[in-house]
């Protein structure tokens, strides 16, 4: 073979072996929504982004899992819907259809969320939900709390969980809505706080929804958090934020 030959030869497999690089399938980017009104442990933020929290490292190894990378589009709470029916995101891993107002897709669970009413020790153990007629509870803005809905009390509004906690020890106000995952990563950082009542109000099953226009496979997502479930690795996710403290939970008529 000659030098020309050679050249020519030595092209072809460079342009063969070019093209089979060239035409490698690029990994899919799956764009979730980052609601900026959410709190720790779900979202911890850095400015505007989200840094850490449950649901981030949710959607982190659930886009490992999918062979897919994870983006984040930091949004209002107050334009979740419109983002959600008009795929400017793709969807996030903590909601649930009741929660949310436009049609998506839907997983199968994989937290359990628990509502509780968390009471000072300053005020009588409560006996009946009627008993919040006429009381000041600490809410969050934007959330809704079905169980004491129609009792009659009255809502004192913050921005976040946290700081709704930080007003119930201070005496602010003696009740205070929130969820069981919140309140005991509060008590990981105010270990003093320790003269309160936790009452349970309602379970939810939370999920992971998508956009109808997003292209995400949810099937392919439900065997992602199947596989999950079963190595452990969503059990690892909530332990890393949610502390274990020995906290009695009443329930009540």
């Amino acid at each position: 073979m000659t030098r020309t030959g050679k050249i020519i030869y030595f092209g072809f497999w460079l342009f063969f072996f070019g093209g089979i690089v060239n035409a490698a399938p690029e990994k899919q980017i799956i764009q979730f929504l980052a609601d900026m009104d959410d709190a720790p442990p779900f979202l911890i933020f850095n400015g505007d982004m989200p840094t850490g929290g449950i649901e981030y490292d949710m959607e982190l190894a659930l886009a490992k899992q999918l062979k897919a990378e994870a983006a984040f589009i930091p949004t209002p709470q107050r334009r979740i819907n419109e983002f959600m029916a008009s795929g400017r995101t793709d969807g996030f891993c903590y909601f649930t259809p009741e929660w949310l107002e436009v049609p998506a897709t839907w997983s199968i669970p994989w937290l359990k969320h628990t509502d509780v009413l968390v009471s000072s020790g300053r005020v009588p153990m409560l006996m009946h939900w009627g008993d919040l007629k006429g009381k000041h509870i600490g809410t969050v803005i934007g959330y809704h709390y079905p169980k004491i809905q129609h009792t009659g009390y009255i809502r004192d509004d913050v921005i976040d969980p946290l700081r709704n906690l930080d007003k119930l020890k201070i005496g602010r106000f003696d009740y205070a809505a929130t969820d069981l995952t919140t309140f005991l990563y509060y008590l990981s950082f105010h270990n003093s706080f320790k003269n309160y009542n936790v009452i349970k109000m309602q379970d939810y099953q939370l999920q992971c929804g998508f956009s109808l226009k997003s292209k995400v496979d949810i099937k392919a997502v439900n065997q992602a958090i199947a596989r999950m479930q079963n190595d452990g690795e969503i059990k690892r996710i909530i332990v890393k934020y949610r502390p274990s403290y020995p906290v009695q939970i009443s329930t009540i008529d």
